[in-house]
């Protein structure tokens, strides 16, 4: 069956390469238990991968490197026949009575250089056809699986001879019928036989799947149709980032007069390499571990230094906002996601900006798509519940599901700009994908599940264009209470019009976009103290990976102290808060971890849950504290870190009558 699939012969394989491949399955350790895991298989029919380390094959066997890249079919090949020849040669041994010869073994080869020839990050071109590379991107449609004949049987009416017509991936698996029979009769007349039931050694298992490029730019991102076969039908679904290695093909239909040729691009998976989403653009190694941890030894002392700095350099454009800032980067780096059986806690925590036009909101949303690689921005009034969940699409007779923006964006961040405009119906359709982080389908006969394990972050304009403190929160967006309660943080950003005010923010937006010493302004620059947007994004890829902090005693008792206080007060707060419900709870201690992780803690600590309190309590959920009627648009990053963070333990622990803790946090930090 493979021999069909490739189109070769045994004579067209190189001697030379044959010997070598089976050289090196037999020495290599990794690819010789694997041939011996295989013969233990019980099924002979079954479809069975060896995955073969590339760079490995190309020390070993010098003409492998040649053949991939001008002959890869070649090389495939001769990879099954170089595993079955090693395959018979462990049969013979004594101890092989368990084994089994397995004929349908096929050679994965992964690990590829990243290099122009092994590698795309953007979609192929023609030059590319016939070539073996790399191409990552996200799957967003997967088909049926369906069995496909790689032979159909045609007879000759004249001479009643039957022979077998190979299919060709080139010609949509189509059997193109010869013009004459091959027996020497030379006939005409010519006709595929009917079989009802297709052999099992003649036919495979054979899907498609859709993969979109990973935009990087304002643009329509291209897809491209992969053709899984064998034994990797099956193994991806909508939402997944994958690397797949594989040949690039044409496919064309049948040439009609006067008709445009109908040609496209195919890939031919052989390897499918899941990728961890952050991983993307941004390689981690052990050196960054130890330059962000000694970036942190730097500040020991004084810690709150350190995050002041880091939070100059959250969009960096916007003056003022230091809570909206550190809550954006505690979303973006989220709690730690519990499993226990079938219940599951989501770690990934949610935000809504509602604000005055020329606020920052959209600012605000564009940096976070940029320090987040697996990230989906859109607008409200463009898309719909099902395109941030899931579409059913038809193709021909079967309906097939294409991922959403929120689907695309698993283990990532979602951010959908005027989050208003959508209709209520579509907005009920995020309730399942932001608390039980995924969406359930029942379309067209199709019922599944597919993750929603991200972050949203929404902003949007009041109703009135002016938020109404008379009016209650649900009527300033006009959303609804259900959808609101699963925002942790909602903040409310007013326009502060006080002369002093207006002077710091223009001064900032002059500085941004002049040159200091060409209009005489004496303004000191900061640029060393800003981090780029790539040690950013690698070190967010760090924590969220590596830090998975526990909450301490104490820190429990200050949020459990906390959420009991506001629980409390909630009948006597106005229209413009939320209830206190778990949801709150939960949000508080999702915080309370982001804070440890961004400041690379194994513990969330007192200074944890009182910054997550901080936090909390100034967005539309809170108010129970700080009753000052702080603007979070004017909070600047304090002068004194340090004092400030003491100033706020002293409001929230003496307020929570945590006298002890607070007397041990001013000795700490004395």
């Amino acid at each position: 069956m493979a021999e069909v699939m490739f189109e070769l012969e045994d004579s067209e394989i190189p001697k030379d390469l044959l010997s070598q491949l089976e050289d090196y399955f037999r020495v290599d350790i990794k690819c010789k238990n694997g041939i011996k895991n295989i013969l233990e298989e019980d099924d002979p029919d079954a479809h069975y991968a060896l995955n073969i380390y590339a760079v490995d094959l190309f020390l070993a066997c010098e003409d492998t490197l040649d053949a991939l890249t001008d002959e890869p079919f070649v090389l495939l090949y001769a990879c099954m026949i170089a595993i079955r020849n090693v395959e018979r040669e462990f049969l013979e041994e004594e101890d092989s009575k368990n084994y089994v010869f397995k004929k349908n073994v096929h050679g994965r080869i992964f690990g590829l250089l990243t290099t122009s020839t092994f590698h795309r990050e953007v979609m192929p071109k023609t030059k590319d056809v016939g070539q073996f590379f790399g191409l990552c991107g996200t799957i967003t449609r997967t088909s049926n699986v369906k069995l496909l004949p790689l032979e159909r049987e045609v007879k000759c009416s004249k001479c009643q001879t039957s022979f077998d017509i190979p299919l060709s991936i080139g010609n949509w698996f189509m059997q193109k019928k010869p013009k004459r029979c091959k027996n020497g009769c030379k006939s005409w007349n010519l006709s595929f036989t009917n079989q009802h039931e297709p052999d099992r050694s003649k036919s495979t298992n054979f899907q498609e799947v859709k993969m979109q490029e990973n935009a990087t730019s304002v643009g329509v991102p291209k897809s491209i149709e992969i053709i899984l076969l064998d034994d990797l039908v099956d193994c991806c679904r909508p939402g997944d980032d994958v690397k797949i290695c594989g040949i690039l093909m044409r496919r064309t239909r049948n040439f009609q007069v006067d008709n445009r040729p109908d040609i496209d691009f195919v890939f031919l998976a052989n390897h499918i390499e899941f990728r961890h989403p952050q991983r993307n653009s941004v390689t981690m190694t052990s050196e960054f571990g130890r330059k962000f941890t000694e970036y942190w030894k730097e500040y020991e002392e004084n810690p709150f230094e350190g995050l002041n700095l880091l939070l100059k350099s959250v969009c960096p454009q916007i003056y003022g906002m230091y809570v909206v800032k550190l809550a954006l980067l505690l979303v973006i780096i989220g709690g730690v996601r519990q499993e226990r059986d079938v219940v599951h806690t989501r770690g990934q925590s949610h935000m809504l900006l509602i604000g005055d036009p020329g606020t920052g909101k959209s600012h605000l949303l564009q940096w976070a798509t940029r320090v987040v690689q697996r990230s989906v921005r859109t607008t409200g009034i463009f898309s719909s519940g099902a395109g941030l969940t899931a579409v059913a699409v038809r193709e021909g007779s079967e309906w097939t599901l294409e991922a959403g923006a929120l689907v695309l964006a698993d283990k990532g961040i979602c951010c959908v700009d005027e989050l208003s405009t959508m209709s209520e119906n579509d907005r009920t359709l995020l309730h399942e994908a932001m608390e039980q982080q995924t969406v359930s389908i029942a379309k067209a006969g199709i019922v599944c599940k597919l993750n929603t394990r991200t972050s949203l972050i929404g902003a949007t304009n009041p109703k009135h264009g002016k938020y109404d403190w008379d009016l209650s929160l649900s009527l300033n967006v006009n959303m609804s209470t259900a959808l609101l309660s699963r925002f942790d943080v909602i903040y409310v950003l007013c326009d502060d019009l006080t002369p002093d005010w207006v002077e710091k923010k223009s001064k900032h937006i002059i500085k941004s976009k002049i040159q200091a010493h060409n209009i005489g302004l004496q303004l000191k620059k900061n640029e060393d103290e800003v981090w780029s947007v790539e040690n950013i994004k690698a070190y967010l890829m760090y924590i969220k990976e590596e830090m998975k902090p526990d909450v301490s005693i104490p820190a429990a008792e200050v949020m459990k102290a906390y959420y009991r206080h506001v629980r409390k007060n909630s009948q006597h707060r106005g229209k413009d808060t939320g209830q206190a419900t778990l949801r709150f709870f939960e949000s508080l201690i999702r915080l309370a971890k982001a804070h440890a992780k961004l400041m690379m803690k194994t513990q969330v600590d007192v200074v944890d849950a009182v910054m997550a309190i901080y936090v909390i309590d100034l967005s539309i959920c809170g108010r129970s504290i700080i009753r000052d009627g702080t603007n979070v648009v004017t909070t600047n990053i304090p002068v004194d870190a340090k004092a400030s963070y003491l100033e706020l333990a002293k409001t929230i622990l003496g307020h929570l009558k945590f006298h002890s803790y607070l007397e041990e946090e001013l000795q700490r930090w004395k």
